[in-house]
């Protein structure tokens, strides 16, 4: 009844009822129900739904594809209030969904966590950046970039940058604050902001890069894999030199 329910999406009078059953004490109900909230649910949905995401698993499932199809007043409210506090693996879950619903209204609430002490709260936040941030993150990405040394939150600060880059309509306005975090990081800080520059592609970052070709060992390194992931053909010339200069450069 469930499913025929859901599938004629006429929610009036049924959306309490369907969010009572939720907490029914038979699993083939509960999810059934679960599932039915995609379509006949309403915003308290969300605080009923999201106890469902502390661990991976069909419940798990059947709340978050619910959560991301789930729409009417209220919704995106609730959503976001979930995830500005609260249990972090609950925070992380729906982190994903608002990703997966693209709210970008959600971006200053993700940008908080992700600067956070939590890892699990941190790294769902820099992911949903990796997807919905702007420009405007650029520059905080990059400042932690050059201030961490943890080389898993460097990894995922990395992807973020990419992300972010890779969707920019103004790649310039991504490229100042790039140069600026080259200067002041560390060798490992320079190699993972190298790695960001052929995103950008253009002549600016591709001479940014090239200065880079006499740096000391992994920083080389790194410059050189830039070149070698550019979107076209100019930088052909420096690598065939690296390889002259130093075949182990290249690898």
């Amino acid at each position: 009844l469930l499913e025929t329910l859901a599938a004629r999406g006429e929610s009036e009078n049924l959306s309490e009822l369907v969010n009572r059953l939720v907490g029914d004490p038979e699993e083939s109900v509960r999810l059934a129900a679960t599932r039915a909230v995609a379509q006949l649910g309403n915003a308290a949905s969300v605080g009923i739904l999201v106890g469902a995401l502390k661990e991976r698993g069909p419940a798990y499932d059947a709340a978050a594809a619910s959560l991301i199809r789930l729409q009417g007043d209220g919704v995106v409210t609730a959503l976001m209030q979930v995830c500005e506090s609260g249990d972090p693996a609950i925070r992380a879950g729906v982190f994903e969904i608002l990703t997966e619903r693209r709210q970008a209204e959600a971006l200053p609430a993700i940008r908080k966590a992700a600067a956070e002490a939590d890892a699990t709260t941190r790294e769902a936040a820099l992911r949903a950046l990796t997807a919905l941030g702007t420009a405007d993150d650029i520059a905080p990405l990059v400042d932690a970039v050059v201030a961490t040394q943890d080389e898993a939150h460097r990894e995922l600060l990395s992807r973020a940058l990419v992300g972010i880059a890779g969707r920019a309509a103004d790649k310039n306005a991504c490229f100042d604050p790039l140069v600026a975090g080259l200067g002041k990081a560390d060798d490992k800080g320079k190699i993972c902001l190298l790695g960001v520059l052929p995103t950008l592609g253009g002549q600016k970052a591709f001479e940014a890069i090239r200065t880079y070709l006499t740096a000391e060992k992994e920083v080389k390194r790194a410059a050189i894999r830039a070149l070698a992931d550019w979107p076209d053909n100019a930088p052909l010339a420096d690598l065939l030199a690296a390889a002259k200069d130093d075949d182990r450069a290249i690898k």
